[in-house]
């Protein structure tokens, strides 16, 4: 009876039977018509089994299919990862190479010297002549800044030496194009006038209002360097009583000998003292070997009375910003 089925029918429930989608009895009478029936029988293995030629069934190719194609995907994307780091790994050398021996970075250790003799043809005003202080560094570009207050800056930058460049010295041509230009703590100004800007900013700096605070005199005193040109000294204070003092008392022996030297450069350096302590309104100095022997009566004084008869204005007011301390430095040829 089984036999009668047509193999039409038989055909088309053998994907259900082997998914298991046919009723028990369906299933039994497909079983039962494959035995005796060659053709359906050879349908039925080529759904259920692997094909006489040993290749896959249609599905386990499929995977096959996939998992080679996810392997390849996976290898290229692993190739493009490698790639990838190789060439940012590259242009991070390249970046670090073209940094330190090409474009180098902003360097202020170097001498400078100003000249108004410029080359022949050239549309500047200046001259600038520079060397670096360190073996290493050369000479890589410049750049000039805008500052806040309306001038500009000149920005020097180093590198490292290399067999493109070796040159550790450099000549910059420029002008003034705004309210001064500053190069390495020397500025010059619109009108030509130079002054020696990183002086008149650590003076600046220094400045303070009560001669009573001998921690920030001794730190003025530095900044002007008075011990190197003059000699140590001892300092003693007149704040009894205003108007109050401050008093130097040159030590050294070799000292004694120039006098005469010393007291027109403290003569100066009085001036810029009285500009940049609040309070005081003399300076004072002697000689002597020993404080205890030092006269009662200082040998030497400037009063604030006299500086800003000197200056033409009040001697305090030099002491406001570090523009008005680079004009006093002008008037005194420091």
């Amino acid at each position: 009876m089984n036999n009668k089925i047509p193999c039409d029918v038989i055909l088309d429930l053998l994907p259900l039977c082997a998914e298991g989608l046919s009723s028990d009895k369906s299933s039994d009478a497909v079983q039962q018509h494959i035995k005796s029936c060659p053709s359906c029988q050879r349908a039925a293995e080529n759904i259920t089994k692997s094909p006489a030629d040993g290749s896959a069934p249609c599905d386990e190719r499929d995977n096959e299919r996939s998992v080679d194609y996810l392997k390849k995907i996976r290898s290229r994307s692993r190739k493009k990862i490698i790639t990838a780091v190789c060439i940012t790994f590259c242009l991070a050398l390249l970046t670090a190479g073209f940094k330190l021996f090409v474009y180098g970075s902003p360097d202020y250790d170097y001498t400078v010297k100003i000249s108004s003799e410029v080359p022949a043809g050239s549309d500047a005003d200046y001259t600038i002549k520079g060397n670096f202080i360190g073996s290493a560094a050369v000479f890589g570009h410049y750049k000039v800044r805008a500052t806040a207050d309306g001038g500009e800056e000149l920005i020097v930058y180093s590198c490292l030496s290399s067999p493109l460049n070796r040159t550790g010295s450099f000549s910059i041509d420029c002008s003034v194009n705004a309210k001064y230009l500053d190069i390495n703590g020397t500025r010059i100004m619109a009108d030509g006038t130079i002054y020696d800007a990183g002086l008149a900013k650590r003076l600046f700096d220094a400045a303070h209002p009560y001669i009573g605070d001998m921690p920030a005199n001794n730190e003025l005193a530095f900044v002007l360097d008075i011990a190197g040109l003059a000699g140590q000294y001892y300092n003693r204070l007149h704040t009894e009583a205003e108007p109050y003092g401050w008093e130097f008392v040159f030590s050294e022996t070799q000292n004694l000998n120039k006098q005469d030297e010393i007291n027109e450069y403290m003569k100066k350096n009085a001036v810029i003292l009285l500009a940049l302590v609040g309070n005081c309104d003399e300076i004072m100095w002697s000689f002597a070997a020993d404080v205890d022997d030092a006269p009662d009566e200082p040998a030497y004084k400037v009063t604030s009375a006299e500086a800003s008869s000197l200056l033409g204005t009040d001697v305090k007011s030099f002491g406001e910003s570090p523009e008005q301390i680079m004009m006093l430095l002008k008037v005194l040829n420091l």
